[in-house]
């Protein structure tokens, strides 16, 4: 299974940004629910650096929350491949946690309102649901790689065929809308890391997902009028089935008599019938793949197989082959 790296564009962007937004409002500050629910006032999209964090001002009063957003371009994960694992990296640069309360950082999704610059009105569009486990911000190192690990909602919100699109917030406090503890003022509690923009670009953030491609043995998708395989060499075969002029849900799979059937991009039901073997006694619609080719058991119990293209990557263009 191949493990792909993905990072957002350093400025100018062309496909994907990252960057800082924040609600700064200076003396003598605001209550807590104000600064993480009104509208943010800054963005930045061109240096490095990025911070996420909190920092108190007087009295029972807040003056900044920072909170970054992070986009990548994912658009080359088949839309059908399932992943396996997937963890959002950061290059750490400084953090610190001047409060007795323990703060913590931890990824979430954003909306920013475009995929290539930040606006300030992208500080409300960050969503508060954890797509990885929380980091305690003393429990960092500086100078280190960080590295949170998807649960099952980070894993869903990576966007297959298109930008996926992250952020990262204070995780026991802004994320949950839980109000602090006063402690004192002009105390902070940030984290400092590597953006897109740094000058080491081997420092950049980036998220890195494991998924089967079309050419590891036996995972099938389908894009258009083709379902793509890897075959036994990890090699990937395609076929193009007859359109039939049925529309169902796109991607399905299944026998009819004699027939393999697929359900194409297009939501058209598309068929072909391979080289009959014989008899085996197997349950219908049975498929594996032996060597290059994809075998399955139609519906009387015989063992059938799909021809094949010539070599790796090559593409069948054989229509419905009538062997009885």
């Amino acid at each position: 299974m191949p493990t792909v790296k993905f990072f957002p564009d350093a400025h100018i962007e062309s496909t994907s940004v990252d960057g800082v937004v924040s609600r700064q409002t200076g003396s003598p500050g605001e209550a807590f629910s104000t600064i993480r629910n009104g509208a943010g006032t800054n963005a930045q999209d061109g240096s490095s650096p990025d911070i996420v964090g909190i920092h108190s001002r007087n009295t029972d009063l807040w003056d900044i929350i920072y909170r970054p957003i992070l986009l990548v371009d994912t658009s080359s994960i088949p839309p059908s491949a399932p992943i396996t694992l997937a963890t959002f990296n950061i290059h750490i640069s400084s953090h610190f946690d001047q409060f007795a309360q323990t703060y913590a950082i931890n990824v979430f999704s954003s909306t920013p309102a475009s995929n290539i610059a930040l606006v300030a009105a992208d500080y409300s569009q960050l969503g508060t649901t954890p797509l990885a486990t929380k980091k305690t911000i003393d429990s960092l190192a500086n100078d280190t790689w960080e590295t949170f690990t998807f649960n099952a909602a980070g894993i869903a919100a990576i966007n297959k065929g298109g930008i996926t699109k992250l952020g990262l917030r204070e995780a026991n406090f802004d994320a949950p809308n839980t109000t602090p503890t006063w402690e004192g003022p002009a105390l902070s509690a940030n984290v400092s890391y590597k953006s897109a923009d740094n000058p080491d670009s081997t420092l950049k953030p980036y998220l890195e997902v494991t998924y089967p491609s079309y050419a590891t043995a036996g995972f099938n998708w389908i894009d258009q009028r083709k379902e793509y395989y890897g075959d036994a060499n990890n090699e990937k075969r395609s076929i193009e089935g007859t359109d039939t002029g049925v529309n169902a849900t796109g991607g399905f799979s299944s026998i009819d008599g004699t027939y393999y059937v697929y359900i194409d991009g297009n939501g058209d039901k598309r068929r072909q019938q391979g080289y009959k073997l014989g008899a085996t006694g197997k349950t219908p619609g049975f498929v594996s793949i032996a060597g290059s080719h994809k075998h399955y058991i139609d519906a009387f119990g015989d063992e059938r197989y799909l021809p094949i293209g010539a070599g790796a990557g090559a593409e069948i263009f054989n229509k419905a082959l009538f062997n009885g």
